[in-house]
């Protein structure tokens, strides 16, 4: 049931739209082009114009499942800026319905006021909008994740706990749409497996049998929708699709050499137009273009010399490696805009060098407000700790697997809705006992997030 606050919360939103439309800096319109061509081929193959056989994913096939729907309703001739405004609108719709479901989340754990704490974080993060003027998978990504969340939420505060429950199947459906969207979200169901692992050791702590099975489940599920992943791209795809993948993965692992060697600072986005003057990328592209000469000579895939390089160089240099690592892992949570420089930046009348780090500071408090306050949630509920696996574990699951890769910000983006969720019920708990205050026990809800 929709109310007065969801309303403000959808208004705020279009005011957020418009807001962000108005920054020095924008996501590319079709990232890198992959998931809008595989959308518009799909969607005319599902509208007879064009082949079955142009049909392919070379890397997730989420997005492109994800864009298709509104490029089903563009005609198959219109110029590409009108594919572009009809998935815009389409990101439009599903960011107000991830507030929406986020606002229930906090509802379920935590009560009312929780509920619109979760919705308010929601809706002043404005990385969410920021990506949805790209087709591009941050977007869909999140949204999976704010169902995933929102179902296990459901799902905990429901008297059904059962595995076939609605939540639970909500949430496992999130899940899957999750890892459809970003493959490497697939750690998620390392880290539930974990979660059921120590539940089951600790047989002090107050864990539910129903809490561990879900932790199992999600576990099993992940390993499901890899195999479900595979088989749907060497279906559609053929052999090539599933090695694309592969490939992706090498090259995003061989690119981990390179990120933050000598240049520990320099956190521009990596990429010829924006690495100018750069030792590190300049290593880099030397030694990708001998290794590419090295393919065509020995015959040998270029993925392959990859990997090789990557294992010599972590044998030979492993404290350069933890160095990067840990650099990877704190650029992952701050928030740069590097499309700009910081004497061009302009914000409205907020213009130069003192707008530009202004900006940053507030955009970084704001982003890392609700991340020190679910450190301060899972303190306060240390003893359920894995039971909440679904709001931290996607969180910690990206953060490992770009500190040891390839690091971007917007990598983490998925994680927010958890993120928030946690931040909201620590808020409600401190209001809950504030001198005068009626907490939610006293009022006859069952206090979830303790």
């Amino acid at each position: 049931m929709v109310d007065k606050f969801d309303l403000l919360c959808i208004v705020g939103l279009i005011l957020s739209f418009l807001l962000v439309s108005r920054l020095p800096a924008a996501p590319s319109k079709f990232g890198d082009i992959y998931f809008h061509d595989e959308a518009k081929a799909l969607a005319h193959a599902l509208r007879g114009a064009g082949p079955w056989s142009e049909v392919a994913f070379a890397r997730a096939p989420g997005p492109a499942l994800y864009y298709a729907v509104p490029y089903l309703f563009v005609s198959p001739s219109a110029p590409d800026g009108v594919y572009w405004r009809a998935a815009l609108l389409w990101n439009g719709l599903w960011m107000a319905m991830a507030i929406l479901l986020n606002r229930r989340a906090g509802e379920h754990l935590h009560g009312d006021l929780a509920g619109k704490i979760a919705a308010i974080i929601s809706l002043v993060l404005p990385l969410g909008v920021y990506y949805s003027f790209g087709v591009a998978a941050e977007t869909p990504a999140y949204v999976a994740t704010v169902v995933f969340v929102f179902g296990w939420a459901y799902w905990r505060a429901g008297r059904d706990t059962a595995l076939l429950s609605r939540g639970a199947l909500v949430a496992l459906f999130g899940l899957f749409g999750l890892i459809l969207c970003r493959p490497n979200a697939l750690i998620i169901s390392g880290i539930a497996g974990l979660a059921f692992a120590a539940m089951l050791l600790q047989r002090e702590a107050p864990y539910t049998t129903a809490e561990k099975r879900f932790a199992a489940a999600g576990a099993v599920a992940g390993i499901a929708i890899l195999f479900f992943v595979s088989a749907t791209l060497k279906e559609i795809s053929g052999k090539r699709g599933v090695s694309t993948q592969a490939s992706n993965f090498d090259t995003t692992l061989f690119l981990s050499n390179f990120q933050f060697r000598t240049e520990p600072f320099d956190w521009r986005f990596w990429g010829k137009g924006t690495r100018q003057g750069s030792a590190d990328y300049q290593n880099y592209a030397r030694t990708q273009k001998e290794l590419e000469q090295e393919s065509m000579q020995a015959g040998v895939p270029v993925s392959h010399l990859q990997v090789e390089w990557t294992r010599r160089d972590v044998a030979e240099h492993p404290w350069l490696h933890i160095k990067m690592t840990a650099v990877r892992a704190l650029s992952l949570n701050i928030w740069l805009v590097n499309s700009t420089r910081p004497s061009a930046f302009h914000l409205g009348p907020f213009r130069g060098v003192a707008a530009y780090f202004t900006f940053h500071i507030l955009l970084n408090i704001v982003v890392l407000t609700p991340l020190f306050l679910s450190f301060a949630f899972l303190a306060t509920n240390r003893e359920e700790f894995f039971a909440y696996w679904p709001l931290w574990g996607l969180w910690l699951g990206l953060l490992v697997f770009h500190a040891v890769t390839y690091a971007e910000p917007r990598y983490m983006l998925p994680a927010q809705p958890g993120l928030a969720v946690m931040a909201a019920c620590m808020l409600a708990r401190r209001r809950d006992v504030l001198p005068g205050s009626v907490p939610l026990s006293a009022r006859g809800s069952e206090l979830l997030c303790p």
